[in-house]
């Protein structure tokens, strides 16, 4: 019997539950290198290896896939739109706008900023701002993926599931 890699459950479900998926095209820098070398070791990296495996299956399986620029995703509050000069160290993980006051997560600022660049890219009509509500825990397991605990802090399951706990009590 042959053992699935975790990696293409992720991409299996990521695949299933949505029907565009996009990724940053982060480059990381230094090193005394070009961009262009930077960037063709990356792909040569785990999250260059995981793009690859989303790209071919959201091909197989007619779904849309993406790769956006991050530049500037991390350092830009996604409320007002403000720029902080000079950028954001690495090890800074929140801060606090400076025009508007929001207090943001370093990663999930840039995700916002992220799908709100994808958004605008699709050129889908949208009403209002979006937001992320939901934040969740999951492991991969080799009966599938998992969802550990919600936003709430409650067990959360997936609905094909908990549709197989039902059926079999």
């Amino acid at each position: 019997m042959t053992r699935i890699q975790p990696v293409y459950l992720i991409v299996n479900a990521l695949c299933r539950d949505y029907d565009v998926i996009a990724i940053g095209d982060y480059t990381p820098r230094g090193g005394g290198i070009t961009t262009s070398m930077r960037r063709a070791m990356n792909n040569q990296s785990l999250i260059g290896r995981f793009k690859q495996i989303v790209k071919w299956t959201c091909q197989k399986s007619g779904k849309t896939y993406l790769e956006y620029n991050e530049k500037g995703t991390t350092r830009t509050c996604h409320t007002c739109q403000a720029v902080v000069k000079g950028g954001i160290s690495p090890d800074i993980r929140e801060w606090k706008c400076e025009v508007c006051g929001t207090s943001h997560n370093r990663d999930e600022n840039a995700a916002l900023n992220g799908l709100d660049r994808v958004l605008n890219n699709l050129c889908l009509p949208r009403s209002g701002h979006l937001s992320v509500t939901d934040k969740c825990t999951w492991r991969v397991t080799s009966s599938g993926i998992s969802v550990l605990r919600g936003r709430d802090g409650r067990n959360a399951h997936r609905q094909d599931e908990l549709k197989q706990e039902t059926e079999s009590s």
